[in-house]
């Protein structure tokens, strides 16, 4: 049964929509669910649409709790799903759509960018690689698959400097295809949807794979190098701490009217901890698992004294 993942089949098309009812974070579990839906739409679909329920957010990336934890085999069973599903979008069988309604960070990237069609709806949300802003190197298997995708020089800012992009830079850095009105996506994705049924579907699955091959290839080796215990502890022992939001009392659930998440004030205070990083304070630090070259996508670190959203990407909410 899936409870993080909604699952629809209607006139040829699955429609996937993630909704774990906070900020679609990637846990094992909610990798599962979403790679359980693409088994069950690898047999029975034309094409697969994936999309998120929640407001202002497509994923907010890992799921924080779990690095917390200091459990290096549970951290690395849900980064290997994560990239193991990204691997298994690369060569779906089926024409891929993802939808970006609201911000995607890395993870939630990843699966857009592993997408055949990757449409996003204007708005003030973003996406991108930002790992290196917080300390944190991306894992190769996503520098892999976003060099399939990205032009170079985005790619390189993205990757090595870890810029964040709106839409329109989204558009033109090679992160999405499409970008148009909110009001729109629906009538859009239906447009899109009629002109994939018109091609013919194993010639598709073949190109597919001898354009990608030589990235395929790469994301392969990069997992079955990097995503072992033993190359992911060592990676551990070489990285530096990054600051974890703390528990703290929260009088709101940290919502606008609408239910999306405050994401103006999570930007705020990444950029804070950013400054902390070149001015550290003489304040505990918490350390969560990184591979200098590693595995670990940790997308947001905050000021925990002012930033109220810490506890909603937390999971206390």
């Amino acid at each position: 049964m899936l409870e993080r993942v909604t699952y629809e089949f209607r006139d040829g098309v699955a429609w996937i929509e993630l909704d774990d009812g906070k900020v679609n974070a990637m846990s094992t579990a909610m990798l599962g669910e979403i790679a359980a839906a693409f088994d069950r739409a690898e047999t029975e679909a034309e094409i697969v649409v994936l999309r998120s329920a929640r407001p202002g957010v497509f994923s907010a990336g890992f799921d924080l709790k779990v690095f917390a934890s200091g459990d290096a085999a549970k951290s690395l069973d849900m980064v290997r799903a994560g990239a193991e599903l990204a691997l298994r979008l690369m060569s779906f069988p089926h024409p891929t759509i993802g939808v970006m309604e609201g911000h995607a960070y890395p993870m939630g990237t990843f699966l857009l960018l592993a997408c055949d069609v990757r449409l996003g709806a204007r708005g003030p949300h973003r996406m991108g690689l930002n790992e290196v802003a917080i300390g944190i190197a991306p894992p190769s298997f996503a520098i892999e698959l976003a060099r399939s995708r990205l032009h170079p020089a985005w790619l390189s800012r993205t990757a090595t400097l870890g810029e964040m992009y709106g839409p329109e830079e989204a558009l033109t850095a090679g992160l999405l295809d499409r970008v148009v009105a909110p009001e729109t996506v629906d009538t859009t994705l239906e447009e899109i949807i009629a002109g994939l049924r018109t091609i013919h579907k194993p010639s598709h699955a073949t190109a597919k794979k001898r354009l990608r091959q030589p990235a395929i290839d790469a994301m392969r080796m990069a997992i079955d190098r990097e995503l072992t215990i033993a190359a992911y502890e060592a990676s551990n022992r070489a990285r530096s701490a990054v600051a974890m939001p703390r528990r703290q009392r929260r009088p709101r659930k940290g919502l606008d009217r609408s239910g999306a998440v405050s994401w103006n004030r999570v930007e705020r205070f990444h950029e804070h901890q950013q400054r902390q990083r070149r001015h550290p304070s003489s304040g505990p630090a918490q350390a969560l698992p990184d591979a200098g070259e590693g595995p670990i996508d940790q997308e947001l670190s905050r000021d925990p004294e002012r930033d109220r959203d810490a506890a909603l990407l937390r999971g206390d909410a």
